[in-house]
């Protein structure tokens, strides 16, 4: 919790990640300054707003969570795509956005529940996955979740 009186309660003069947080200031702006404000899930105690020279939300995928079922393989993920739902009937591959952003979450999954025949590979297009290319689903109906944490891709 970010707490002020009058003042502002934050201010940014270069870049400023910040997320799940509450700010709590009287002042109309409470964060301002010339800086770059990257953020997600803020919660104003008052009617205060965000003053920045730029502002920009993580993209958390899309609010009311896009269920994506691709029609051809492989299938490259757009930042919309929340949960891509595989067609597991023959060995398939899944790449990751190449340009993510700090925060952008995906969940991949087998659809048809035959993954321990036919494997569904997630590739990280250019960002590793915790540590490695790709990872791989190899059980029937299994899924993984992912978050890209500004260098690489997380499992979660």
């Amino acid at each position: 919790m970010f707490l002020s009186g009058t003042a502002s309660a934050i201010s940014v003069s270069n870049t400023l990640n910040i997320s799940n947080s509450t700010i709590k200031s009287s002042n109309t702006n409470a964060i301002t300054g010339a800086g770059t404000l990257n953020f997600a899930d803020l919660t104003f105690s008052n009617s205060s707003t965000i003053n920045t020279t730029t502002q920009s939300p993580y993209v958390v995928s899309n609010a009311a969570v896009k269920v994506t079922a691709p029609g051809a393989y492989p299938y490259t993920v757009v930042a919309q795509d929340y949960f891509v739902i595989v067609d597991t009937s023959s060995a398939r591959t899944i790449n990751l956005p190449a340009s993510p952003v700090t925060g952008q979450q995906h969940s991949i999954k087998d659809n048809v529940g035959s993954a321990a025949s036919n494997t569904l590979t997630i590739q990280g297009n250019g960002h590793n996955i915790d540590g490695a290319a790709s990872k791989t689903i190899v059980s029937n109906f299994g899924s993984l979740s992912f978050i890209y944490n500004g260098t690489q891709w997380n499992v979660y």
